[in-house]
């Protein structure tokens, strides 16, 4: 079900509330109809998908099954910052993840970089960026625009946990595929785990085979969307990521239990199945 007053628009800052108001009512018209969608089509695009690995340097899960995926006509990838990569640091001067869309004659590697990345999405209909937690959080998929495109380009994944995870202000950069239409972040963790490196690449198999298929409200049966609205400081408590906690009187669901140095970010789910 859809929890449409999960909030009112009140609780919502006022640079987000038009788009809020229109993904909320694409939602509901989406799980009311028996209609098909499909992922939308640019003109004068090279290729369809675009996938990026290690937009963090040491976060090389992307890369390493990047790399495994049987050449194909439709989907390039690229590894996003090569010299925190090939230093096995986050990054090199700044977070390329904040700073997106970034300055072309900046002297920030990672600034020039996001520039030269964010240039060429428009070759692509579809960008994924692939990431990796030291959080226990298994496979799960972040929007970073409240865009109905992006919900669809998630639910052609074989991922159930689907997260928005919007900047508390408004602000002119932000992640990469803020600038991507449609773009997500897909979130691995443990990011040294082989367990899951198999899960990520039989899940990337699929999609790249099956992403031009239609698209209806059964894509979301055993989806759950959740909205990140907070962080936990400090804690004590033993925290499992998406699984349903209370403190002080407060329920919520943990993420990146651990991640940052801090107790986690707190979520409410908004829809489930």
């Amino acid at each position: 079900m859809f929890r449409e007053n999960v909030f009112n628009l009140n609780q919502i800052p006022q640079f987000y509330q038009k788009d809020f108001s229109n993904f909320q009512n694409k939602l509901n018209s989406f799980l009311n109809s028996n209609d098909q969608h499909f992922l939308p089509q640019k003109n004068g695009t090279k290729k369809d998908i675009l996938f990026l690995g290690a937009t963090h340097g040491d976060e090389k899960i992307g890369v390493d099954v990047l790399q495994t995926l049987p050449a194909n006509k439709n989907f390039d990838w690229i590894l996003a910052n090569e010299k925190a990569f090939a230093a096995n640091k986050r990054f090199i001067d700044v977070d390329m993840n904040r700073n997106a869309p970034g300055n072309i004659n900046s002297e920030l590697y990672e600034e020039k970089r996001a520039a030269e990345l964010v240039r060429q999405f428009k070759n692509y209909n579809y960008v994924v960026d692939i990431h990796g937690s030291v959080a226990n959080s298994g496979l799960f998929i972040i929007l970073t625009k409240l865009v109905f495109d992006d919900l669809l380009l998630a639910l052609q994944f074989d991922i159930p946990n689907i997260v928005i995870w919007l900047p508390k202000e408004q602000k002119a950069t932000g992640p990469l595929v803020q600038f991507a239409n449609p773009g997500i972040e897909i979130e691995c963790g443990p990011k040294d785990s082989e367990k899951l490196r198999i899960i990520l690449k039989q899940i990337l198999d699929d999609f790249v085979t099956n992403y031009c298929k239609g698209i209806d409200k059964n894509n979301l049966k055993n989806k759950n969307i959740f909205w990140v609205y907070g962080k936990l400081e400090n804690n004590k408590e033993k925290l499992v990521d998406f699984q349903k906690t209370v403190i002080n009187d407060e329920e919520f669901y943990p993420l990146l239990v651990g991640e940052y140095g801090i107790g986690c970010y707190k979520m409410t789910k908004v829809f489930w199945q």
